[in-house]
């Protein structure tokens, strides 16, 4: 917002409606408690098949980031004009962030993708509302569900990925997640991808367990960008996270 008096007003487009309010007038009336209806209800597309033919998506945002993605799982992140991931539309590997999940025991792998060449699964369902996609899958007896929201007024996307065991037996399960980091605007990156990922820095940092993404300025006018990934669990875990920055590496592993 350009405008200095329209900025001063925009606290009030952050005011919400309430959802428990009474309205009374002058004159007695009964007072009348209006029915508060969650918007949540007004869309939800769902989905349980793949149309290959017919391309589904949906966008989530909170105004400076934003999540788009379409019913593969296959998409892409953006704070502003800058995008998180790498982007365009081949065969050759997953554009967009996802998990892959192993079963140990089995050597199956499969992924939060809809990758036929990787694992068709058992059973597929999407469901897009306006703040959050929804993907549930079943590969044998694991059923993965992945929802992915974003923070109301942070550059922040929170992928929460939720693992239930249908069978009777105990599964032992080794989880990735993936993602091509660019953090420069889609034209710069197109343009020469190779020198566009010559900017880039990655460290890990131990203490605190998280992935640091770094794009070094190429003029003096350009301000440097910082991405934090971190992989955490609630449950019970073995061994120590393991990360790879080499792409051609990681696919030849999976």
């Amino acid at each position: 917002i350009k405008n200095p008096e329209i900025e001063a007003v925009s606290i009030l487009l952050q005011e919400r409606m309430p959802e428990k309010y009474i309205i009374t007038k002058e004159n007695k009336e009964k007072v009348e408690k209006p029915i508060y209806k969650d918007y949540e209800n007004y869309y939800n597309l769902r989905l349980d098949k793949v149309d290959e033919r017919l391309i589904r998506g949906n966008i989530i945002s909170n105004a400076n980031y934003t999540v788009a993605i379409n019913q593969k799982g296959e998409g892409f992140s953006k704070f502003k004009n800058y995008y998180i991931n790498r982007y365009k539309k081949t065969d050759d590997y997953p554009q967009g962030i996802g998990f892959f999940i192993k079963n140990v025991q089995s050597n199956k792998t499969w992924s939060t993708f809809y990758k036929e060449k990787i694992t068709k699964p058992d059973k597929y369902l999407v469901n897009f509302m306006p703040d959050q996609d929804y993907f549930e899958r079943i590969d044998g007896n694991i059923k993965t569900k992945m929802k992915i929201t974003t923070a109301p007024n942070e550059a922040v996307e929170i992928r929460r990925l939720e693992l239930e065991n249908l069978g009777n037996t105990e599964e032992l399960l080794e989880i990735t997640s993936y993602f091509e980091p660019i953090l420069s605007s889609k034209e710069k990156d197109y343009a020469h991808p190779a020198f566009n990922n010559m900017f880039l820095g990655f460290e890990y940092d131990d203490e605190i367990e998280c992935l640091i993404v770094k794009r070094r300025k190429r003029n003096e006018d350009e301000k440097e960008l910082f991405l934090v990934t971190k992989l955490s669990s609630d449950c019970e875990t073995i061994g120590d996270i393991e990360y790879e920055f080499d792409k051609e590496k990681f696919i030849r592993e999976k």
